[in-house]
């Protein structure tokens, strides 16, 4: 597998210049980092998931969210699920992979796909704010916690968003 730091970075501790830049423009974090390294560790058994690129792979509370292009997400899911299958099986927890998309209201449908969404409102100002709404009877079974979505969103898309619970 491919990820946003290099081989060297993946081994060792501490980023090199050009891998630390990286991060710090795409705002990931340390705890992204490790996910990484154990991804690359446990895709060396897989020889078909040797040139798949991952953009990002974020743990959840009980799953591991990884985002690709649509080419590699088809990939790492393989044939009927089964690469993922292997890969959750391996990792010990869930994994869902996600298409990068160039419009946030297609990535929070397909990151949220089994949750349902009230609606995804839009604050236009200075800075656009995307407001996702969800049922106050889902706040348990988001795939990944509401401050850890709101990072992933500003990251990729350069844009603020909060989910919003609602009765």
């Amino acid at each position: 597998m491919k990820f946003p730091i290099c081989k060297e970075c993946l081994r060792n501790d501490i980023l090199c210049d050009k891998c630390a830049r990286n991060v710090g423009d795409k705002l990931i974090k340390i705890d992204e980092i490790r996910m990484y390294r154990t991804l690359n560790n446990v895709s060396r058994k897989f020889s078909l998931l040797k040139d798949v690129e991952v953009q990002r792979a974020i743990k959840g509370k009980d799953i591991i969210l990884i985002i690709a292009d649509k080419e590699n997400a088809s990939k790492i899911i393989g044939k009927e699920g089964g690469m993922v299958e292997r890969l959750s099986k391996s990792l010990g927890k869930q994994i869902r992979v996600v298409s990068e998309m160039s419009k946030l209201e297609d990535f929070v449908k397909e990151m949220f796909y089994s949750t349902h969404i009230i609606g995804i409102n839009v604050i236009y100002g200075e800075k656009d704010q995307y407001k996702v709404k969800i049922p106050s009877s889902e706040k348990g079974r988001l795939p990944i916690e509401p401050d850890r979505f709101a990072k992933i969103v500003r990251s990729i898309f350069g844009v603020d968003a909060e989910i919003i619970f609602e009765n």
